[in-house]
């Protein structure tokens, strides 16, 4: 059997207040005194009054109390004191355990003050006698009516503070009927919730508060919160709560901008590497098709690129239809990852045996996001279209150019904890490139030197974002310059047949770079491709596997990629 009192924390009572309990003929008393009225402020005291007995008035538990901050010695508690008020033989009671204040506590925070102690079952006692008590274990103290809450995380709001929390762990077994706030120490306020969060309001803006929390069951209030300090301030405007993110929006911009251009000349040059490849390898004879995955990472971005293509030939070889699908994904600098899928139909001619003449109109799709403090999302979609020569000369050498352009419609979100915003702009590109290719036979190595530039230009473009804060709404403007890039590559391809219709190829290359966004730079770098190509002895079908590594600047990019030709 046990009997067991438990009060609240010496914190619980606001008045001075006198707990009791009988035990035989004398009395457990517990004394909280908040006011000083008893015996000094700050008074928490668990005793036994032994007014009726010899022994004297008082013993306390532990043999110390809580007074101002300070333990003040007593009369300490002890088996015969217990045996007496109970009107038992030595021996009978046991197991005495005392626990007084704990000074490395503050006075609201003290907990488990008091005393436990065992009677035995087998002394023999009257029930109808006064002092009867049943063998068992008794606890006698001030105990937590639950636990702090932790985790305290504060919302500003205007003229208010929401505060979350995590719910103490331990409530005493009772169910928690409120929770009360604290601000600068001063009285504590219901907050009439039973759950995370409380929102404390009348507060003034621009103040700094100091904030506790604390439950409340049957039991009384429990152990208070470590402080948490948190500003109210007034709702922001739509135009300054974009003003706050509109640097890291136009980041963004700027980098979609960048990767939409790097993508869409990448994917031009394909196309007509493509072209060049076939005028070589057949002689102005087009083959079938193809399909291609490449990846890129890079200090700066990550890039990953598939193409598939399809080739149809009229009967006279002068006329071929392609079907090129790619994909490609993006991880810049400024923490944007994108991704986009495009398809071209293109329509090849040989004007010439020395001359064939290509044109393409395409379509791409993809998105983009950045999740950090703002997030931002990006969907797009846009056409381009395009014309390439590729040709040879009398001695031999092998050129090609093109011209290409794209429009792409963006439609960009940003969600912050205080607003969103969209807006719907459009990207204009161009690109233009040339190069020149010769071939070099030395013993059984096949020397294809290829010396070219390509130039790129993205125009500037000012969006207008729809931004709504609450039922408040603007509309303002974010942008991103002109950007422009320059590249010249010297690339040798060295290429030693290896058994029957098998190809190993290496690609040494040293390159240039001008990229002007916002600012200018000029880098310079080399890289090197190994590759294997395997073509069937029909000379229908052939595939090709490349990997490398460039270099230029800070900047350090690997590639893969592999193509598989079919005619058809």
């Amino acid at each position: 059997m046990c009997g067991v009192w438990l009060p609240s924390t010496a914190s619980a009572f606001s008045t001075n207040e006198l707990k009791n309990i009988q035990l035989g003929s004398c009395r457990v008393e517990g004394l909280v005194d908040t006011n000083g009225e008893w015996m000094g402020a700050g008074i928490a005291i668990v005793s036994i009054n032994l007014t009726s007995s010899s022994l004297g008035p008082y013993r306390y538990s532990g043999g110390a109390f809580w007074v101002s901050s300070n333990y003040t010695e007593r009369v300490n508690i002890d088996l015969d004191t217990i045996e007496t008020c109970l009107g038992i033989a030595p021996g009978e009671v046991t197991n005495l355990i005392q626990t007084g204040a704990d000074n490395s506590k503050t006075f609201v925070n003290q907990t488990n003050m008091g005393f436990t102690f065992s009677i035995s079952d087998t002394v023999i006692r009257y029930p109808n006698d006064s002092n009867y008590v049943a063998g068992g274990t008794y606890s006698f103290y001030i105990g937590a009516a639950s636990n702090a809450p932790t985790n305290l995380a504060t919302t500003p709001g205007d003229g208010k503070v929401s505060v979350a929390f995590t719910a103490p762990t331990d409530t005493g077994g009772s169910a928690i009927t409120d929770y009360e706030y604290q601000l600068d120490g001063g009285d504590w306020t219901t907050a009439i919730t039973t759950s995370s969060p409380v929102v404390i309001t009348g507060l003034k803006n621009g103040t700094s508060y100091s904030i506790k929390l604390r439950a409340v069951n049957i039991e009384g209030v429990g152990a208070e919160s470590a402080a948490v300090t948190s500003t109210p301030a007034a709702m922001q405007t739509p135009s300054a709560a974009f003003a706050g993110v509109k640097a890291d929006v136009e980041s963004k911009m700027a980098a979609n901008a960048r990767t939409q251009l790097n993508d869409f000349a990448t994917s031009t040059s394909s196309i007509v590497g493509s072209a060049r490849s076939r005028f070589m390898n057949t002689s102005g004879v087009a083959d079938s098709s193809d399909t291609a995955l490449s990846g890129d990472v890079s200090s700066d971005s990550s890039d990953l690129k598939g193409s598939s293509k399809r080739v149809n030939s009229t009967a006279d070889g002068k006329a071929t239809s392609i079907i090129e699908v790619q994909y490609q994904y993006t991880e810049t600098k400024e923490g944007l990852k994108s991704q986009n899928a495009s398809g071209q139909i293109i329509n090849e001619a040989k004007l010439s045996n020395s001359l064939t003449f290509g044109r393409f109109l395409g379509v791409t799709l993809g998105d983009g996001d950045a999740v950090g403090t703002n997030n931002i999302d990006i969907d797009f979609m846009g056409a381009q279209a395009g014309a390439y020569l590729v040709g040879n000369t009398k001695g031999g050498l092998v050129y090609d150019t093109y011209l290409a352009g794209s429009v792409i419609e963006n439609k960009m979100g940003i969600t912050t904890s205080l607003m969103t915003a969209d807006s719907k702009y459009y990207s204009s590109m161009l690109t233009t490139g040339a190069s020149i290719t010769g071939t070099l036979q030395v013993k059984k190595v096949e020397i294809r030197p290829t010396l070219s530039t390509d130039l790129s230009y993205m125009f500037r473009e000012t969006a207008d974002f729809d931004v709504k804060v609450g039922s408040a709404t603007s509309v303002e403007q974010a942008a991103y310059g002109d950007i422009s890039k320059a590249q010249i590559t010297f690339a040798p391809e060295f290429r030693l047949p290896f058994g029957e219709g098998s190809v190993i190829t290496a690609t040494p290359n040293v390159m240039c770079r001008y990229l002007k966004q916002s600012t200018a730079t000029e880098d310079c770098g080399q890289g090197l491709s190994l590759g294997f190509r395997s073509t069937s002895k029909d000379a229908l079908t052939s595939i090709t596997a490349k990997a490398g590594m460039d270099r230029i600047g800070s900047e350090t990019t690997s590639r893969l990629r592999l193509q598989f030709e079919m005619s058809l």
